[in-house]
């Protein structure tokens, strides 16, 4: 079973009591000044990193650890471009192995949250760990009730910026295509309310069209290939407006359908076709396919002079 680590920072503010609360349940009965207290409590972890400068140790760390058991991380006061990465070594280089991580960003100070964010995504994409959340107590008032607000789904975001990359310039809809799955999936695993109808048909047809220009399939992409994807996105559309984690790709459909349906044509012969296999010409050298640009270039060559 995997070790699940948790790992928060800690500051020099004189924290005011709260009543953390999670999905509106009271964590602990009493109010706490010391949110990880209350992440600790909430998610029954195994092992508690809280990274702190002296400074913060001196104010709030030996406080923090009579109301629970932690490992302290010892951080640079200073705010440089190498004390950020002697941050990022010290937390990074805390986390153990297939570890199910959860990040509280409550009392990160100043550029400590988006710290605490790349290292997250740098381990999660170096299968070291898994994040399992990330974290952060709205306080609102001592002795109020503050929720933990759950920033994981913003951590998609990184894929999503990841899989359009990959495609928009390497060509590749296989991230893309398993982002769009898996959330459809997971809709009918979970039983969400509200799930996506056409995300797994896009995505299908999303990659057998990449696949089919990587090996120079030109009517594969012509033919059926580029038509059926056009109505896919389209119905994709009422998917996108419907369901929160698939609105990222909201921006990338305009640029699919630009980019792959100039592609559709009845035939590959004719001015229709040679316009078609021009511009799957123009899509291999965008994205630095120039093996399979030359490929195509050789056979269209060859297909023009026969006709």
């Amino acid at each position: 079973m995997s070790e699940r680590i948790g790992l928060a920072f800690l500051g020099t503010n004189d924290y005011g009591p709260a009543f953390y609360t999670w999905h509106g349940d009271r964590i602990t009965p009493e109010p706490t000044k010391y949110v990880q207290s209350a992440v600790q409590e909430a998610f029954d972890l195994d092992r508690f990193f809280v990274a702190m400068t002296e400074e913060a140790r001196t104010q709030n760390g030996d406080a923090l650890a009579d109301q629970m058991e932690l490992e302290p991380l010892s951080i640079p006061q200073s705010s440089g471009e190498e004390q950020f990465w002697n941050v990022f070594d010290a937390l990074a280089g805390a986390v153990p192995s297939g570890a199910d991580l959860t990040i509280d960003v409550t009392h990160g100070f100043r550029s400590l949250p988006v710290v605490g964010l790349s290292i997250a995504v740098y381990l999660q994409a170096s299968s070291h760990a898994e994040v399992e959340r990330i974290v952060y107590g709205e306080y609102s008032g001592e002795n109020q009730e503050a929720p933990l607000r759950d920033l994981t789904p913003f951590l998609s975001l990184i894929e999503w910026s990841v899989a359009a990359r990959q495609l928009l310039r390497d060509g590749s809809a296989e991230a893309l295509a398993a982002l769009m799955d898996e959330i459809q999936g997971t809709a009918y695993r979970t039983g969400a309310e509200v799930k996506p109808k056409h995300a797994q048909t896009a995505a299908g047809q999303l990659e057998s069209l990449t696949d089919a220009l990587s090996v120079v399939q030109p009517q594969d992409v012509g033919g059926s290939g580029a038509s059926s994807l056009t109505g896919a996105l389209q119905k994709v559309q009422s998917d996108v407006e419907r369901v929160p984690q698939l609105r990222p790709l909201a921006v990338l459909l305009e640029k699919i359908r630009d980019r792959l349906a100039p592609m559709e044509a009845s035939s590959l012969f004719g001015e229709e076709g040679f316009r078609a296999q021009a511009e799957m010409m123009k899509f291999f050298l965008e994205t630095g396919q120039l093996q399979q640009a030359v490929t195509l270039a050789r056979e269209a060559l060859v297909s023009f002079q026969s006709i």
